[in-house]
């Protein structure tokens, strides 16, 4: 079945180039007859043309295969299974402890990862409380490996209005950029960013 296709007319060309990344799945037809179509580097393909004056037209299609459509379809009745069981239509048994199963294994990931998150504040926060800047750059580093700064806006915020350290200023700002990508999420993530950009502003003056 076709799920996505280009209709173009040429004259006199010898080839044609589509943008587009290469895939089995990816058919080409020249005036109705199929055609081969081959790789032509990162994100393009190439069908070549017989040389003939005339227009021709070309068409690209793209064709599920079996096993894409298979994906799609256990896709699908895994949301329609899903959306029955969350509304409390009556399934089969087997298929309930299966997903009852899944809620607790979901539940328990949640749960390790927020008790690793509160474990990873204590530790930050008692670094940064530390008279030493080494010590208050070693809780800074911490935190590089982490995916998010959210979890620790408040921490940050204070380290920032307390810090007069010059290097741990540094490093906090650079902190702060390497997170740049983060939706801001907190007012004090938002803060944050504002007083890392107004500290490199001052910098450069």
């Amino acid at each position: 079945m076709t799920t996505d296709a280009d209709l173009l007319r040429t004259a006199g060309a010898e080839g044609v180039l589509f943008k587009e990344d290469d895939s089995p799945g990816w058919h080409a037809y020249v005036d109705g007859r199929p055609s081969s179509v081959y790789p032509a580097g990162l994100g393009y393909m190439y069908l070549r043309l017989e040389g003939s004056s005339s227009p021709a037209t070309v068409r690209f299609q793209y064709e599920l295969s079996g096993s894409e459509w298979a994906t799609i379809v256990t896709a699908l009745l895994a949301l329609v299974v899903l959306g029955a069981y969350l509304i409390g239509v009556p399934l089969p048994r087997r298929i309930r402890r299966r997903l009852e199963r899944a809620k607790k294994d979901i539940r328990a990931t949640f749960r390790g990862k927020s008790d690793a998150i509160r474990l990873q504040r204590a530790r930050v926060a008692e670094l940064l409380a530390d008279p030493a800047p080494d010590v208050r750059l070693q809780g800074l580093s911490l935190l590089r490996g982490e995916p998010a700064l959210q979890p620790y806006g408040d921490l940050l915020l204070e380290e920032a209005r307390t810090e007069r350290d010059d290097e741990c200023i540094q490093a906090l700002v650079a902190l702060v950029a390497a997170f740049q990508w983060e939706p801001i999420a907190s007012p004090e993530i938002a803060k944050l960013r504002r007083w890392a950009a107004s500290v490199h502003r001052a910098t450069r003056v």
